[in-house]
């Protein structure tokens, strides 16, 4: 039976990569605005896009890259986790402490997705 040392750092290690992956998201679309009256038509504006989109391209693989790792720590979490059980808290009721990293790998995937769509986006600017 593991440590339940191990099983906190796993499930640290998952927390911290999915608060990583949503704040690059959120810098993606909050901190990162379209460039104001830009087009296409003009280099001026041609490069602010083109600045844009190499912004958000690299924020969303890092995002992406976050969500990929978060995947295979709560793959890893759950091997680890086989034999522990998590008691919820103010009740008397115990999860398998691998069911929950398993279902860990739920929002990380959809994180992936936006990640991937986003990064595929960025790579779409100007195009007519």
């Amino acid at each position: 039976m593991t440590s339940s040392r191990t099983v906190k750092r796993f499930a640290v290690g998952t927390y911290a990569l999915g608060a990583t992956a949503l704040a690059f998201l959120a810098i993606m679309w909050l901190l990162n605005p379209y460039p104001a009256n830009a087009s296409c038509d003009t280099d001026h504006g041609y490069a602010a896009i083109k600045a844009h989109a190499e912004a958000n391209s690299t924020l969303a693989l890092l995002a992406l890259s976050c969500a990929a790792l978060g995947v295979a720590v709560c793959i890893a979490g759950a091997l680890k986790a086989a034999d522990h059980r998590v008691e919820l808290p103010r009740t008397s009721t115990f999860l398998s402490a691998s069911a929950l990293f398993a279902l860990g790998v739920l929002p990380f995937i959809g994180i992936g997705f936006v990640s991937f769509a986003a990064l595929i986006g960025s790579g779409l600017y100007c195009q007519n």
